[in-house]
Protein backbone atom coordinates (compact mmCIF):
# COMPACT_ATOMS: atom_id res chain seq x y z
CA UNK A 1 0.00 0.00 0.00
CA UNK A 2 3.09 2.16 0.70
CA UNK A 3 3.99 2.04 -2.71
CA UNK A 4 0.71 2.50 -4.20
CA UNK A 5 0.51 6.16 -2.25
CA UNK A 6 4.04 7.24 -3.57
CA UNK A 7 3.17 6.35 -6.96
CA UNK A 8 -0.08 8.45 -6.40
CA UNK A 9 1.72 10.93 -4.87
CA UNK A 10 4.17 11.21 -7.72
CA UNK A 11 0.95 11.16 -10.67
CA UNK A 12 -0.82 14.01 -8.56
CA UNK A 13 2.65 15.98 -8.52
CA UNK A 14 3.74 15.49 -12.29
CA UNK A 15 0.90 14.86 -15.08
CA UNK A 16 -1.61 17.24 -13.89
CA UNK A 17 -5.31 18.47 -13.79
CA UNK A 18 -6.45 15.17 -15.60
CA UNK A 19 -5.09 12.92 -13.37
CA UNK A 20 -6.45 14.92 -9.93
CA UNK A 21 -10.10 14.59 -11.74
CA UNK A 22 -9.25 10.47 -12.45
CA UNK A 23 -8.46 10.33 -9.13
CA UNK A 24 -11.82 12.22 -7.34
CA UNK A 25 -14.07 10.34 -10.11
CA UNK A 26 -12.80 6.92 -10.06
CA UNK A 27 -13.06 7.10 -6.47
CA UNK A 28 -9.05 5.99 -5.95
CA UNK A 29 -8.77 8.40 -3.09
CA UNK A 30 -11.55 7.04 -1.15
CA UNK A 31 -10.44 3.60 -1.49
CA UNK A 32 -6.58 4.43 -0.50
CA UNK A 33 -7.94 6.13 2.64
CA UNK A 34 -10.21 2.62 3.80
CA UNK A 35 -6.70 0.73 3.19
CA UNK A 36 -4.88 2.91 5.29
CA UNK A 37 -7.23 3.41 7.68
CA UNK A 38 -7.23 -0.34 7.95
CA UNK A 39 -4.19 -0.82 9.42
Amino acid sequence: AFGASQLLEMLMNNCGEHIHRMVVETGLLQLMVKIVKKK
